[in-house]
């Protein structure tokens, strides 16, 4: 079953996405202080004053919260208001202070200053938004699900209003997309018996979609459920859950240095229930945040970045898409 599948099923909340673009970067300025003494607050200078390091979530509405990061998580949400014209909000990720959220009906990208409150809306003309990842320069890629295996991709130069479409013969039912430092993309696919990912090379022009490949990996099992990049290491990092979600140790975390093969890459456990939808990491590329099903709605487990060490989870927050400030890029 694929993570849409397993959404609709009643997990709390739909589909998935992310994105963001056009801040001060924020790894040099946010990320100093290793994340402020590992999870030590600051304020950012947003709206209503917002500790960070913090967990920034949009519900299905569109109404924004956050937790602060804390070394052992969080079960009450601080809220910071509603972007307007939202209804179904799904995934999310921030280019400094500015959030990108992925609305699923319509489909569409939202863009949102955390500190001017300031929105502009990008249309999806290429079908429903799955997931989001955004590279190094600022450009968004939104994974879009067009139709009965049939998927694709819309790239938002920075600045750009307008997409252009990406499509690739090895996309069919994408689950998560990301970026690596050199721009190249990678989505978590079901292709028939294929459970895996496909890479999008990036060229002296820009992605490649002609040449994307499958990419030999160690083999996912059970769901597959999401894919990132550290953007200190350059590393892939894959995520699925082998046991279907029956129980405990399930959210298997390999991890692929360059070259990504399948020689090249380890696992651990995440320990989770049923990890789901996607995860972040933080600026520092320390600690790991991912949804994981453990009743009616959706929680977020906390863990230390590469070790997969459990370090808490934020309980309550009811969160459709997360993002954490500070970050760094891609993510």
């Amino acid at each position: 079953m694929t993570r849409l599948g397993l959404l609709a099923i009643g997990i709390g909340f739909s589909a998935v996405a992310f994105g963001g673009c056009g801040a001060s970067t924020p790894s040099a300025q946010h990320a100093a202080g290793a994340m402020q003494a590992r999870f030590g607050m600051r304020s950012l200078g947003l709206p209503d004053a917002i500790p960070t390091p913090a967990l920034i979530g949009t519900m299905p509405n569109g109404s924004l919260a956050y937790f602060p990061i804390t070394a052992k998580g969080g079960s009450k949400t601080q809220p910071i208001g509603k972007v307007p014209g939202m209804v179904s909000a799904e995934a999310m990720a921030s280019n400094g202070d500015e959030l990108t959220i992925v609305n699923q009906g319509p489909p569409a990208v939202y863009v949102y200053d955390l500190s001017t409150k300031k929105k502009k809306v990008l249309a999806d003309p290429f079908g429903v938004p799955v997931d989001v990842a955004i590279d190094r320069k600022g450009n968004r890629y939104v994974l879009n699900f067009y139709g009965a295996n049939v998927g694709n991709i819309a790239m938002y130069a920075a600045g750009a209003s307008k997409p252009k479409e990406l499509t690739c013969r090895y996309l069919a039912d994408g689950q998560a997309i990301a970026l690596d430092n050199e721009g190249d993309i990678f989505v978590n696919e079901y292709r028939g018996k294929f459970i895996g990912v496909v890479e999008i090379p990036n060229g002296a022009k820009g992605p490649q979609p002609q040449d994307c490949t499958e990419l030999a990996l160690k083999p996912e099992s059970g769901y597959a459920v999401a894919i990132g990049v550290d953007p200190k290491t350059d590393d892939l990092i894959v995520v699925d859950d082998p046991n279907e979600c029956a129980g405990k140790h399930d959210g298997r975390m390999t991890i692929y240095p360059k070259p990504y093969k399948s020689r090249t890459g380890h696992s651990v456990d995440l320990n989770g229930n049923c990890i789901i939808a996607f995860f972040r990491l933080d600026a520092t590329s320390s600690t790991l945040f991912a949804f994981n099903q453990n009743g009616p709605v959706a929680d977020i487990i906390q863990r230390s970045y590469p070790s997969g060490k459990a370090l808490g989870s934020y309980e309550n927050g009811g969160f459709s898409g997360m993002t954490t400030l500070p970050n760094t890029l891609p993510n």
